[in-house]
Formats: structure tokens, C-alpha cells, sequence
């Protein structure tokens, strides 16, 4: 979809011109929306692997059991569906 800028000069009327305005601003909080859902997660992802850091730092069987246990609960998981 393109927009077409604010200030272009065209024969539309108020209210084709309140409709144009509505869609773009629609369009503005989808993108919006979408782009804090990517913050948001990429700030729990980052926030998830420092905390498996300093959890499991220098404990090597306690990070390899939690990773064997992630493993089967979505090996389970998918059985299940």
C-alpha cells in the first residue's frame, strides 16, 4: 500500500479526505503495535538468556538437565496435539 503525502493536492472532499486520514492513522497503530510487540520481545528473550547466565553459571549439569527438560516437555507437547 502506498500513502500518499498529507499536502498533495487533489479534488476530494472533507469527508473523502476525514477517510483517507482515518485509514492512514489505522495504518500508523498497526505499525506501531507491531513494532512494540518486537521490542517487547526481543527485551524478554534478552532479558530470559542473562537470566540462564547467572543462573547456570558454572553449573554445566544443572543448564544441560534444564535444557533435557525443555526438550521433553515439547517433545510431549506435540505429542499431545
Amino acid at each position: 500500500m502506498q500513502l500518499n503525502p498529507w499536502n498533495m493536492a487533489d479534488n476530494s472532499t472533507l469527508k473523502q479526505l476525514l477517510s483517507k486520514g482515518f485509514t492512514k492513522l489505522i495504518w500508523l497503530s498497526i505499525l506501531v503495535r507491531v513494532l512494540g510487540y518486537c521490542i517487547k520481545n526481543y527485551y524478554l528473550i534478552s532479558r530470559q538468556a542473562v537470566k540462564r547466565a547467572t543462573t547456570f553459571a558454572g553449573k554445566q549439569a544443572a543448564f544441560s538437565a534444564e535444557l533435557a527438560a525443555t526438550d521433553a516437555l515439547k517433545k510431549s507437547k506435540t505429542k499431545k496435539i
